[in-house]
């Protein structure tokens, strides 16, 4: 079984004590390639493509540049870089290395820049979405320029699984890259729903810490089929049965 994630804006810029060896993103190649072309663009140019403040673009631009495919001093393992909701409650600077382990071969974090990573491939602080604007290499966008050779990827990932079982932790956003018709394993989704004004509903921050702490039980327990996850209760989430189906788990939170 494969667990997908999405990656996170906010981005640790700290080292910490790594365990397990570490490994190189699968596409690096074609993260440089954009980064080649990020490269050509202008601040300004930076600036209205992210639709973001010219301070953030004048950062963005200089770690543009300073991008290399080696391990720099601000190189981090996937896992331990990005540091969104879902991330912090993943919280994978307490996992030990028999949990890294289990992680890299069962989960998959998405990437605009990498198309997908491992969880102990290097990488560098970097900003990219899926919808910045951004054509190359004849793709008109980035889900474009990804979705073929991340399908083939995940395809190649589970014929290496026990269980041909993609769990999908991940935005609506970036599970838009895979390209359904060509994916050679069953999908799971899962949401995480609040009760609130008589009814449940997704919150995206609570959603996020769900993802997070679900990815974080299955690490944990080392768990490789979906009908075990179904135990999993933390910080007032539990399993919904009545709201789920063999093909849609919802866990939900009671106000």
């Amino acid at each position: 079984m494969l667990i997908l994630l999405s990656p996170s804006k906010k981005q640790s810029h700290d080292l910490v004590g790594i365990q397990g060896d570490l490994t190189k993103p699968l596409f690096v190649d074609k993260a440089i390639f954009l980064i080649k072309n990020l490269k050509l663009l202008s601040l300004d140019q930076l600036s209205k493509m992210m639709k973001i403040s010219s301070s953030i673009a004048k950062s963005t631009y200089d770690a543009f540049h300073h991008f290399s495919d080696e391990i720099k001093n601000n190189s981090l393992p996937a896992i331990h870089l990005f540091q969104g909701d879902a991330f912090q409650k993943l919280a994978a600077v307490s996992f030990s290395k028999d949990n890294l382990l289990f992680a890299q071969n069962h989960m998959i974090i998405f990437s605009a820049l990498y198309g997908i990573l491992k969880p102990l491939d290097v990488v560098q602080p970097y900003r990219l979405d899926l919808k910045d604007a951004l054509s190359v290499s004849g793709a008109e966008n980035l889900y474009v320029y990804w979705k073929e050779c991340v399908t083939a990827a995940l395809n190649n990932m589970l014929s290496l699984q026990k269980n041909k079982i993609i769990l999908n932790l991940a935005s609506d956003e970036y599970f838009k890259l895979i390209d359904l018709k060509k994916l050679a394993g069953k999908i799971i989704h899962v949401d995480f729903k609040v009760y609130k004004n008589k009814e449940y509903k997704i919150v995206g921050i609570y959603a996020k810490r769900g993802r997070g702490l679900l990815a974080r039980y299955i690490i944990n327990e080392k768990l490789d089929t979906p009908e075990d996850i179904i135990n999993f209760k933390e910080e007032g989430f539990e399993y919904s049965a009545s709201l789920s189906t063999a093909e849609h788990y919802v866990f939900v939170m009671n106000g």
